[in-house]
């Protein structure tokens, strides 16, 4: 059986956003659920969380990932201009 650890909806729930639409989707995206491993053990949001499995492994497995990206990973925002220059030989 799939360990009840899908990751966007792991990385949602340690960021404090809304896991349950990340997992069951919303109108205007597809939910982890729709996986059909998933689906067919943990069919909903509850389901997936019923046992503090979840919980647990999300804590113990996602969250140094997300933390380790917070402290080392940063984006910058490229201006057009900046991309056509930086193409050009």
């Amino acid at each position: 059986a799939p360990l009840p650890l899908p990751p966007r909806t792991a990385l949602a729930w340690l960021a404090g956003k809304d896991a349950k639409a990340q997992y069951d989707g919303t109108p205007m995206q597809r939910g982890e659920r729709e996986e059909p491993c998933m689906a067919r053990v943990f069919p909903d949001f509850a389901a997936l969380t019923a046992d503090g499995r979840f919980e647990t492994l999300a804590r113990s497995i996602h969250a140094p990932l997300l933390a380790w990206a917070g402290q080392y990973v940063t984006a910058r925002h490229h201006a057009e201009a900046d991309l056509v220059a930086g193409a050009r030989p």
